[in-house]
């Protein structure tokens, strides 16, 4: 599992794979990774919420929340 983590600001998800199916990732994709990783945590709360709306993203939102 790879997140992408900006510590007390934001975490996003972007990879998950079984070990079994995939050692692990190429360079290649580990560029395109930070890439669009820097993107999202950079991005703004409009950014995110039309995101979140238009099927982009999905929000995990902790137990506690509504």
């Amino acid at each position: 599992m790879l997140i992408a983590f900006r510590a007390s600001y934001r975490a996003v998800f972007m990879l998950g794979f079984s070990k079994n199916d995939q050692d692990n990732i190429t360079a290649v994709e580990l560029e395109s990774l930070k890439k669009v990783a820097a993107l999202w945590l950079t991005a703004d709360a409009a950014k995110i919420e039309r995101a979140i709306a238009e099927g982009v993203l999905l929000e995990v939102k902790h137990e506690n929340e509504k």
